[in-house]
């Protein structure tokens, strides 16, 4: 015989939020658990246009490439926050990262933050792919055919 809490139970949906809420399959008193929401947190909204205000140079030059789908068709975004983390530019069709490093990203302790963070990209299954800004604002050709391969690869 069937528990009724199981018979009851209702497949997973999204509430008003577009966080998943799922009843406890096993609690006689089933009590929906909201799951971390992975993309665009509302936490990180003010975080986000505050870094999108507040771009680089390189950031700049190379959102001028990518916006409006211009390369291979592929929508980017900018700033767009993956967990606890913003990347700079993501594709979510190619499921594709791309990160710009200035002199902030020298620093040892600023290096292993770039570790920890691409670890956890990857580990959502995401390719990451990081590129200094003197590389985009001397070479924007071969950043973006650089990153054509990783889109067709």
């Amino acid at each position: 015989m069937t528990p009724a809490h199981l018979i009851n139970a209702s497949i997973p949906s999204l509430d008003k939020e577009g966080w998943r809420v799922a009843p406890g399959w096993f609690d006689p008193n089933p009590q929906p658990i909201n799951l971390m929401r992975i993309h665009n947190a509302r936490p990180l909204k003010p975080r986000r246009k505050e870094l999108r205000a507040g771009m680089t140079p390189a950031e700049i030059r190379l959102w001028q490439a990518l916006k409006h789908s211009q390369l291979e068709h592929l929508k980017f975004r900018r700033q767009h926050s993956i967990g606890p983390f913003i990347a700079d530019f993501y594709c979510p069709a190619a499921k594709l990262v791309i990160e710009l490093d200035g002199s902030a990203h020298d620093s040892e302790s600023a290096q292993q933050q770039d570790r920890e963070r691409t670890a956890y990209l990857v580990g959502l299954g995401l390719r990451v792919i990081r590129f200094e800004n003197r590389e985009v604002m001397e070479n924007l050709e071969g950043v973006l055919a650089e990153i054509k391969n990783r889109v067709r690869g």
